[in-house]
């Protein structure tokens, strides 16, 4: 009995000894190229991302200090990357207060739309702002209807800007599909959603658009007469080369047709949690899925994976920068271009929130080469008030921190929980073994003495 017990309790020891092994066999896919972490707010978040051939534009809110004063002020801010390195080439802001906003670069034009509060907090509003490659404000519209109301989602194809919308009225919302004339951001033409506006997102190819309510898809032509629905949603929607479509829902991902069939459905990997981007590139899905890490404290932590096109997982890494420091996602954006994956989020420091930005290169997949752009989509958010651009050519990077010279290229570092894992078994086998062996001790004594 002895001898068994003493190889469970070897066997045991040894698996926890190698689950760092385990896990970093798993797929340490991805390899950092640059990270850039701000510390220049009290409260900062990203929203979206946007990718052009050389520039990476980043859209989140911001919040600082009053000067001396107890008060706080709010800014929508807009920078601009260069995107080998993340180094600020320049930035447009406006005081508003932010509640979401989402992006697409659509030729020259930056299109970015979202939700903002009103000054008196009374209630949101929509609204749609059109913005130069070099961050002049061209345009921007408000949609608001004397009710709660935003914008969800933006796509544009060169003649005509797409907007989802919702109005809020007592208990009851009203979501739209609406068509924008560009040079003005004036509503041409609309028409109810039958669900949620999640996401709009033209094919490729078919050139159809698709809108995502949470539990349902409807396909619509550019005239926005209905093609087809299917009882499958999700948050966000990305294609492939041949239009196939590939939606994320909260814990599967789907495949579906450029017709708007479904092809397949896979369950995510890691649990528990929730999946909440997706990125094509090259015939690689890659995914960011939010795991709960603490189920008593409800923090999180999160995985890129990498998934086949027919679905199947290829690999997964934890998120992080090089230095270790851990980054979230939410409400940030994952985007992908030339072999290279770039997360917009945020980090901790502190008690302060900071944006953080990372490139990431799939290295298992050297076949990533192309320069297929997956644009991002959702909702989005507006300001009003005045604007202040700052001009690229003297504005200078204010980013404090930028990885050591060492650090960059460091592949991603994969959790060590083991000791984790080792003390609570240590204690586990304490309290049920422990009991039986000291019983058994007692009965032998008790023996010996009768």
């Amino acid at each position: 009995m002895k001898v068994k017990l003493a190889e469970t309790i070897t066997a045991t020891l040894v698996l926890l000894l190698l689950m760092p092994t385990l896990s970093a066999t798993k797929g340490v896919v991805f390899e950092e190229l640059w990270a850039q972490l701000d510390r220049e707010s009290y409260s900062a978040y990203v929203h979206c991302t946007a990718i052009s051939s050389e520039v990476l534009y980043v859209v989140g809110n911001k919040t600082v200090p009053e000067g001396k004063s107890v008060g706080f002020k709010h800014y929508l801010r807009v920078e601009m990357r260069e995107r080998g390195t993340g180094i600020l080439l320049g930035y447009w802001e406006e005081e508003a207060r932010v509640t979401s906003s989402r992006c697409i670069l659509r030729g020259s034009t930056l299109y970015v739309a979202g939700v903002f509060q009103r000054p008196d907090l009374t209630r949101s509003v929509g609204f749609l702002m059109a913005l130069s490659s070099n961050l002049t404000l061209l345009k921007k519209a408000l949609f608001d209807y004397g009710v709660e109301s935003g914008v969800l989602a933006v796509e544009a194809d060169g003649e005509r800007v797409y907007v989802t919308t919702y109005v809020r009225t007592g208990n009851n919302v009203e979501y739209r599909l609406e068509v924008v004339d560009p040079a003005e951001l004036e509503v041409v033409k609309g028409v109810n959603l039958p669900h949620e506006g999640n996401a709009v997102r033209l094919n490729p190819v078919t050139r159809h658009l698709w809108v995502l309510g949470y539990n349902r898809t409807t396909l619509f032509n550019e005239d926005l007469n209905t093609l087809i629905a299917f009882n499958v949603g999700g948050l966000t929607v990305d294609f492939s080369e041949g239009g196939y479509a590939y939606i994320v829902r909260s814990d599967s991902l789907a495949k579906v047709s450029p017709e708007g069939l479904v092809i397949k459905e896979a369950p995510k990997r890691e649990g528990p949690g929730k999946l909440l981007d997706i990125c094509y590139m090259d015939g690689y899905i890659f995914a960011v899925n939010r795991v709960q890490k603490y189920p008593v404290t409800g923090y999180h932590y999160y995985y890129v994976e990498a998934y086949s096109g027919d679905l199947e997982l290829a690999g997964s890494s934890p998120l992080r920068s090089a230095r270790g420091t851990e980054v979230y996602l939410e409400p940030g954006e994952l985007a992908c271009s030339g072999g290279v994956l770039y997360f917009a989020g945020w980090y901790q420091y502190a008690q302060f929130t900071g944006w953080a930005i990372l490139a990431l290169k799939p290295v298992e997949f050297e076949n990533l080469t192309s320069t297929f752009t997956a644009s991002p989509e959702a909702p989005t958010t507006k300001p009003p008030v005045t604007t202040s651009y700052t001009e690229l050519t003297t504005q200078q990077p204010r980013i404090t921190l930028t990885p050591q010279a060492s650090q960059v290229g460091r592949p991603a570092r994969t959790p060590r929980y083991w000791w984790v894992g080792l003390a609570v078994t240590l204690i586990v086998f304490t309290i049920i073994v422990g009991p039986s062996l000291l019983s058994r001790r007692r009965a032998g004594s008790r023996v010996a003495v009768s």
